[in-house]
């Protein structure tokens, strides 16, 4: 037993010396190769695709640059390295069958040199890098094929550790200069009065922002082939817009804008009626200098002078007040009613009304239906009238007429009458009224506009009143009467659309 514990008492004794005299050897630099102490890495390593604007007058990216290892007390130097053409090729380009040039020294610039020193206890810090956009546009602008590059290496100096797969950083950079054009191939405008202001939008294209205000001028030395151009191409026989005839404001686009509204400001005074005028734009220069281009494409503004200036009357204003040939009134189909001719609806149409009972002499007055004046029976073609509702008193100088599509196009002839009454009169029977009377409705003064035949075809159908009507601006009236007098169909009658055309001016002179 006395010699089990002297026994196990030395091998304590021998293990002490050994700590007791090696323990040097197990210090971190001795576990640890000097390789691990401080390894360094781009955070954001691989590629960064960026999309600049010549607007920009330089653009910084930075990078995140981390220091980790086994000793974060260590201080740490490094240097960001540039890949020449030769390292690029054959890195990337020999590799991915890409073909990316390397960017000119003076495309780039680093904030702080492309030195690298971490302090002691500093584990990451930014790496900021500065692109010069319009230095990179200018030089895409010779090789459209060519991708421009930056690459970065983060590389030892002496002793120092960077992990071999996060330290490169491939900046790809593409750069677009804005665009400042117009926002329309064609701005169509017609001259109603003696002055005409035609809206020119204007835009910036390849941006999202417009940091100034921008003013331009407008190229027009080639108007007149530009014209030319025009004419061959559309078959037309245009006239160049005067110079003395046009003036613009507002010819520019606005900070904070990247689309605005010029104003192109149209006199009558030296152009010919029933002509069309078109003015060929094209930005020249603008306040912005190289850091904007602009569209070299043409857009044209094309304004028609006419002698009678008209316009149809929106359908919203327009109120059938009067139908007694409705097959809505009763009839089980064909019954969209006499308001489908101002749904703006091609395929919903009106129909006399062949599923009602024919008329016979007494009263059909539909009493208690509160949208219009209507009738239970129906009539022959030359009885049925509608009177419709112009809110106002206008010039009346025409309808247009579009026809059932696509067989039964029945409507063939009518007589249209104008009356400047303020309101429509009318009396049902019941009320005191003649019951002749619901199939000539003649209470109002009514004024002959003119008589129209209606074609079976298809498409719209244009209609205007004879010249001496024109010329003495039209039939003043608020309320239209349609008084049909035959059809293409026995007694059938079918409206798909109707529209009503007023006089606005006359030779610029608006008509009273």
């Amino acid at each position: 037993m006395k010699k089990k514990i002297i026994s196990c008492l030395a091998m304590f004794v021998t293990l002490l010396a050994v700590v007791s005299c090696n323990d040097h050897d197990y210090d971190l630099d001795k576990l640890v190769p000097d390789a691990y102490h401080k390894i360094s890495y781009i955070k954001e390593y691989g590629t960064h695709n960026l999309h600049l604007f010549t607007t920009q007058t330089e653009y910084t990216d930075s990078l995140i640059l981390i220091k980790a290892g086994s000793d974060p007390s260590a201080s740490v130097n490094l240097k960001m390295d540039v890949l020449d053409q030769v390292a690029v090729d054959s890195v990337y380009n020999q590799l991915l069958g890409t073909n990316y040039k390397v960017l000119p020294a003076n495309c780039y610039s680093f904030a702080n040199g492309q030195d690298v020193s971490f302090a002691s206890g500093q584990e990451g810090q930014y790496f900021p890098v500065t692109f010069n956009p319009t230095a990179i546009y200018k030089l895409a602008q010779q090789d459209a094929d060519a991708q421009y590059v930056l690459s970065l290496q983060l590389n030892t100096v002496g002793k120092d550790s960077v992990n071999s797969d996060m330290n490169r950083a491939l900046y790809v950079v593409d750069v677009k200069s804005p665009v400042l054009g117009f926002g329309a191939t064609e701005i169509q405008a017609t001259m109603i009065y003696k002055s005409l202001d035609v809206k020119i939008p204007l835009v910036i294209n390849n941006t999202d922002r417009n940091t100034d205000d921008i003013t331009l001028a407008l190229d027009n030395a080639g108007q007149a082939k530009a014209v030319a151009d025009y004419n061959n191409l559309h078959g037309t026989s245009y006239k160049l817009l005067p110079s003395s005839s046009y003036s613009f404001s507002n010819l520019g686009i606005g900070k904070g804008f990247i689309r605005d509204t010029a104003t192109l400001v149209v006199n009558r005074a030296n152009l010919e009626n029933d002509e069309t005028y078109i003015l060929p734009l094209k930005i020249g220069s603008s306040s912005m200098g190289e850091k904007m281009q602009n569209d070299s494409v043409y857009s044209y503004a094309i304004v028609s002078v006419p002698l009678y200036a008209t316009a149809v009357v929106p359908v919203s204003q327009c109120k059938v007040v009067f139908c007694n040939n409705d097959n809505a009134i009763g009839g089980s189909s064909d019954n969209a009613g006499i308001g489908a001719i101002f749904d703006q609806n091609p395929n919903s149409f009106w129909h006399t009304g062949w599923q009602l009972s024919q008329f016979t002499g007494s009263d059909d007055y539909y009493y208690g239906y509160n949208d219009h004046h209507a009738f239970k029976c129906w009539r022959n073609a030359d009885k049925t009238i509608f009177v419709v509702d112009l809110q106002k008193a206008r010039n009346v100088i025409g309808v247009q007429e579009l026809q059932r599509s696509p067989n039964n196009r029945d409507a063939k002839d009518a007589k249209i009458y104008v009356t400047a009454d303020n309101e429509f009169k009318f009396t049902p029977v019941k009320n005191g009224g003649n019951i002749a009377d619901y199939s000539t409705v003649g209470l109002n003064s009514w004024t002959h506009l003119m008589d129209v035949q209606f074609a079976q075809t298809a498409g719209w159908q244009v209609f205007n009143a004879p010249s001496s009507v024109m010329e003495n601006g039209g039939v003043k009236g608020r309320f239209m009467k349609v008084h049909f007098q035959s059809s293409w169909r026995g007694q059938n009658l079918s409206v798909a659309e109707f529209r009503i055309v007023e006089l606005l001016a006359v030779n610029g002179n608006a008509v009273k």
